[in-house]
């Protein structure tokens, strides 16, 4: 199993998190097949560092539905930024990667650290 460690201190939210995902995905790799999942374990250091911009952090808003009627639930990610910034990291990069089995196998081997 490789290591690998990524420094997100001073990096965009965005940038670093498509970073991070084509790590996940083996991109990089020459044995690279997407319907594999490469083997490696990657550690995310300085989530905590990551830059938003202060427009970004007024307008992005993330939401969340249980199926019930009225139970739409919005969140601006000032608030989530503020509470936790390692699970809004893990959400963005959760978002970049492609929605199948798969997913949930690669972010296995994601850690992200503060």
């Amino acid at each position: 199993m490789k290591k690998i460690v990524y420094d997100a201190a001073n990096q965009p939210l965005g940038r670093a998190a498509s970073e991070v995902a084509k790590v996940l995905l083996g991109k990089g790799e020459l044995d690279y097949a997407p319907n594999r999942v490469f083997s490696c374990e990657l550690t995310v250091r300085n989530a905590n560092k990551l830059k938003i911009s202060a427009k970004k952090l007024q307008q992005k808003e993330y939401f969340t539905h249980s199926g019930y009627i009225g139970n739409l639930r919005r969140y601006q990610l000032k608030d989530l930024a503020a509470a936790d910034m390692k699970k809004v990291f893990y959400r963005v990069v959760r978002g970049m990667l492609p929605a199948n089995k798969l997913r949930n196998e690669r972010l296995k081997n994601l850690k992200i650290e503060s």
